[in-house]
């Protein structure tokens, strides 16, 4: 315990007598002995400080370094990436890329696109050699030529499409250095955008002018659908032509194409001697003998065709009725479309499906290999940030240190002794304490200072 104390003792005597500013004038003079034992505290003090502080910055700071690679390789160039590299130079040897070189487009149709539907067996097989005759709601007369117009507008957004993929691959990808996986991939999915919506404007815009010209122009088809004819048969004389200008289905169905040239009741297969000769009595008890569901007739066939929906392809009962009043039609392949292959709802309308170009699922997709193996940078040179290894912290503070020490070791005595004169000047300015009052020696004084 003796001997813990003494060691004690000695410590906190070198501790408090501790100084590094020796010189003649502190060996001397009480008051520079003082102010060089304080100027030794402030020293250690500030020196520690600042060097604890240059410890923290220097090995919490970051710092750049810069990479130069020739010819590098698509793995070298994703390595870099996956180093967070905050910037990069890649100049392509090639600026321009054809978007054909590393761009895979697929696009998935309706299924009804893709059916015997469309086919011309389908079509040939509907058609009715005397549609004249037959009561213009009646599914017979107008399923040859609404198939008809379903291959067409199918075909059509077909060949929209294509050209429009075409025209796009005909187009090239202004590249002057690599682009970053995923700015690629943002600058592809705006031209798809793009296409996608261009085409449908096209599809659309024809489709306007036809529907726009055929009601300005009261275009007529084969079938004189905005006019109702029907023969009056008096006894004993020949018939007598009269017509009115709408069409009847039921009580509570009624087409007149005078108020409405757009309107359109739905389809269906009627009797025809017994439609004439009720026509004659009542045309508004005109009722079909089955329904065809999804498919109108109106005053303008464009415009019931655009509002009739597939839901009858979907159904095999429904096929089978069409089979029963048109046994012609009864062709091999003709199997009722499957829901679970389209996202589109059977009861969506013709005109919906062509807004959205029967277009199932439409996708653009980059591959960035081809896009870099046609790109082929000769010299790449990258920015990679990087936290200071323990070396490094150590000769940066050895560094400094030097320059700290001999700035610390000129200024902390200067300020000491500066600070001290300017406490002794106050102190004799004011009335000596009670301690002090029989002193008579100067020094004295400055010793208990």
């Amino acid at each position: 315990m003796q001997t813990v104390a003494a060691f004690t003792r000695r410590t906190k005597k070198y501790v408090t007598e501790l100084n590094v500013f020796k010189d003649e004038a502190s060996r001397s003079d009480p008051f520079h002995l003082r102010a060089a034992i304080l100027s030794t505290r402030v020293y250690i003090i500030l020196l520690a400080v600042s060097v604890i502080t240059l410890i923290v910055f220097t090995a919490f700071s970051t710092q750049s370094e810069v990479i130069t690679i020739t010819n590098p390789s698509q793995a070298e160039y994703q390595t870099f990436l996956e180093k967070n590299a905050t910037s990069s130079s890649c100049p392509c040897s090639r600026i321009t890329i054809p978007y054909r070189n590393f761009t895979l487009t697929t696009v998935d149709y309706h299924p009804v696109c893709q059916s015997v539907f469309v086919s011309d067996d389908w079509i040939n097989h509907l058609f009715s050699p005397n549609f004249a005759s037959l009561y213009q709601g009646d599914f017979r007369a107008l399923a040859s030529s609404y198939f008809q117009l379903l291959a067409t507008f199918c075909s059509h957004v077909n060949r929209s499409v294509n050209d429009a993929l075409e025209n796009f691959y005909s187009q090239t990808l202004l590249s002057p250095d690599v682009l970053l996986p995923n700015s690629l991939s943002a600058q592809i999915e705006a031209k798809h955008k793009f296409l996608q919506s261009s085409t449908v404007d096209s599809v659309l815009q024809l489709l306007q002018i036809v529907r726009t010209t055929t009601r300005s122009n009261a275009l007529q088809t084969a079938i004189p659908m905005s006019t109702l004819m029907y023969r009056n048969i008096t006894i004993g004389l020949d018939a007598l032509q009269m017509r009115t200008t709408g069409f009847y289905y039921t009580s509570s169905w009624t087409c007149i194409c005078n108020a409405d040239h757009n309107c359109s009741i739905p389809s269906g297969f009627f009797n025809i001697d017994k439609g004439i000769s009720r026509m004659i009595q009542s045309p508004s008890l005109i009722a079909p003998l089955e329904n065809v569901p999804g498919f109108f007739v109106g005053c303008i066939p464009i415009e019931s065709f655009l509002q009739s929906r597939l839901e009858c392809l979907f159904d095999w009962s429904c096929l089978m009725k069409i089979r029963k009043f048109i046994p012609s039609s009864n062709i091999a392949g003709v199997y009722a479309l499957d829901t679970s292959q389209t996202g589109f709802t059977p009861n969506m309308s013709i005109e919906k499906l062509i807004s959205e170009l029967f277009i199932e699922k439409w996708t653009m997709k980059p591959f960035f290999s081809h896009y870099y193996a046609q790109c082929a940078p000769i010299l790449c040179t990258y920015t990679v940030s990087r936290r200071n290894n323990p070396l490094y912290v150590l000769t940066k503070l050895l560094g400094l240190y030097g320059g700290l020490n001999a700035v610390l070791r000129f200024c902390v005595p200067l300020m000491v002794v500066w600070w001290r004169k300017r406490r002794l000047v106050a102190s004799t300015a004011e009335p000596p304490p009670s301690e002090y009052r029989y002193l008579k020696s100067p020094r004295l004084i400055l010793l208990k200072l």
